[in-house]
Formats: C-alpha cells, sequence, structure tokens
C-alpha cells in the first residue's frame, strides 16, 4: 500500500511544478512585453517631442527671414507659444565674425 501511494505523489509534485514553471514563464514573457511596451512608448514621447519642436523652429525662422528685423514681434511669439504648446521662446542671434 506504501508504495502505491507514493508512486502516486511523484506525478503531483510534477503536475505542481511544471505548473508553477508555468506561471513564473507566463510573468517573464509579461515582464519582457511591458518593458518593450514602455521602452517603444518612451521613444514615441521623445520623437514627437522633438518634431514639435523643430516645426515650431521653423516656423520661428521663417517669420524671422520673412519681417524686416531680426526679432519676432510679440504677437507672433504668442501664436508660436500657443501653436506648439511652449513655455518659452529665445532667438538667439549669431554673429560670425573671426
Amino acid at each position: 500500500m506504501y508504495r502505491i501511494m507514493r508512486k502516486k505523489q511523484q506525478p503531483f509534485r510534477l503536475e505542481i511544478s511544471l505548473g508553477l514553471a508555468l506561471i513564473v514563464l507566463v510573468l517573464v514573457i509579461l515582464n519582457i512585453a511591458s518593458h518593450y511596451t514602455l521602452y517603444r512608448l518612451r521613444y514615441s514621447i521623445k520623437s514627437q517631442v522633438t518634431d514639435r519642436l523643430s516645426e515650431a523652429a521653423v516656423v520661428a525662422a521663417n517669420h524671422i527671414i520673412r519681417g524686416e528685423s531680426a526679432d519676432l514681434p510679440d504677437e507672433i511669439i504668442r501664436d508660436i507659444l500657443t501653436s506648439y504648446n511652449l513655455k518659452h521662446l529665445t532667438v538667439f542671434h549669431l554673429t560670425y565674425k573671426r
């Protein structure tokens, strides 16, 4: 009788071990998937911010090129700030002297 009970316990332990291994594997896969999703989200947000800043810089440069002075009028600065959801806009004038 003791031998019969012992043989039945072996498959039960094997089933529990396989079940726990499967649960751990699923959790590892979910962890990798969540890290990849966060990486792609961070890359996408960084790309969007860079594109919006580049577009705002191009708009400001076009206004400076079309304008008569090197400074932007306050109304154009306000328009750019509200259009691109910026807090500050600063124009640096570079002089190339040797």
